[in-house]
């Protein structure tokens, strides 16, 4: 169990995620074109699809033992928001997981490790630089990068999207729901996004 602990919060860097936003928010796959909009996904990480790529590959155990430089790249299902229910630890994890029905989309998380694993176990973070993408089963998708891993709270900067989303810009606020039946995390994602594009349009 130690060691699925440390993988899973040292590797990936997803560690207690907290959010001061409600999570009941509505939820809505979509944005109009202009004006500030919330919008609320669920995605849980499947932690079968994790893969690192080591600065050097002669070092053993690369999820315990990774660099400053190492790269991964992990996915995951999109839910709409408040579907999967919050909980589940690594030793009694939800059963909520990528498997279930109901999906919406893709989640693909890649990032490089910002330090060694000395220096994490030390306390220092965050631990990865990540991009995320969010691909909608209906073409849209969006777009999300920042640093995470070792924070009581991870904002991170919506830098574009696809298809109805073409020209949004924001922020998104990612909370930690709990260990899913993969022995990854399952997270609520607070959109907060505006249409530039159209923005700047207006009077």
């Amino acid at each position: 169990m130690e060691k699925r602990l440390i993988v899973a919060l040292l590797i990936l860097g997803f560690v207690a995620l907290t959010s001061t936003v409600p999570s009941q928010r509505s939820v809505t796959p979509s944005v109009q074109a202009s004006g500030e909009r919330t919008m609320v996904l669920d995605v849980a990480c499947d932690a079968r699809t994790c893969r690192i790529n080591q600065v050097d590959p002669t070092v053993p155990q690369p999820g315990l033992n990774f660099a400053r430089g190492d790269t991964f790249i992990v996915d995951g299902t999109i839910y709409p928001g408040s579907t999967i229910p919050p909980g589940g630890t690594f030793d009694t994890p939800s059963p909520f997981g990528p498997d279930e029905p109901g999906r919406i989309g893709t989640w693909v998380c890649r990032g490089t490790f910002n330090l060694s694993a000395a220096e994490a176990e030390a306390g220092a973070a965050p631990h990865i630089s990540t991009t995320q993408l969010f691909l909608l089963d209906d073409g849209n998708g969006l777009v999300t990068e920042g640093s995470e891993g070792g924070l009581p709270m991870v904002l991170r900067a919506v830098t574009g999207g696809l298809g109805d989303f073409n020209g949004v810009r924001g922020q998104v606020t990612e909370e930690e729901l709990g260990v899913n039946s993969t022995g990854l995390f399952n997270f609520r994602m607070v959109f907060e996004i505006e249409n530039q594009t159209e923005s700047r349009r207006q009077p």
